[in-house]
């Protein structure tokens, strides 16, 4: 993301802004709250925001992908 954030940040605030719809879809309210976050920085361009949001976001996203495989894990048998 940070790559992309330096060759197109119009492309990384639509990223943020497609992640932000997908997640609230999902019911994973708060990945969606931080990925709202960070459009609202990206479109503001509150760089310092930005980086501390992406980290935020980036953390919430971890935690989420960690869930989801225990839950695969439990619901399907290796």
């Amino acid at each position: 993301c940070q790559q992309l954030l330096s060759e197109d940040p119009d492309q990384a605030r639509r990223v943020a802004h497609m992640l932000k719809g997908t997640s609230a879809n999902l019911g994973l309210e708060v990945l969606s709250r931080h990925a709202g976050d960070l459009e609202n920085a990206l479109i503001d361009q509150d760089m310092p925001l930005v980086s501390r949001t992406l980290m935020t976001l980036n953390t919430a996203l971890n935690q989420h992908i960690t869930l989801l495989k225990r839950w695969l894990a439990e619901q399907v048998p290796a």
